[in-house]
């Protein structure tokens, strides 16, 4: 069995990312060199990634598809989205929205235009 354990998302604001993810993810951020911090999610973790910060060369920097989501799971799907529209997503959808096959979601981008996808917990199995 292979297990996800770890997904770098590239941001251009170290501090900026550490107090978005720390509000969206409801967990404190872990500093682990100069341009990059970590979280704990579940049995994953998320890491922040400066680049220039780091001291590495930006190059094309990283480009994520608009549509290349990262997917996160709540208990609680109402609440997360009243907390991700309060906390400085670039974008968020309008509402919480149904699929066809059941699943409540919502889609988001942090500051830095990663695109992010909120799944109710007890939809996962949908995803």
């Amino acid at each position: 069995m292979v297990r996800l354990i770890k997904v770098t998302i590239a941001v251009s604001d170290l501090e900026e990312a550490m107090r978005f993810y720390e509000k969206a993810l409801q967990a404190r951020g872990r500093l682990l060199s100069r341009g990059r911090c970590a979280f704990e999610c579940g049995s994953s973790e998320i890491i922040c990634y400066d680049p220039l910060l780091e001291g590495d060369d930006l190059g094309q920097g990283w480009l994520m598809h608009p549509r290349q989501y990262i997917y996160f799971s709540v208990a609680n799907l109402d609440t997360a989205y009243i907390r991700y529209k309060n906390i400085g997503c670039n974008t968020i959808d309008a509402a919480i929205s149904t699929a066809e096959d059941g699943r409540r979601y919502f889609c988001a981008s942090d500051p830095f235009g990663t695109p992010l996808c909120i799944v109710e917990e007890d939809n996962i199995s949908y995803v």
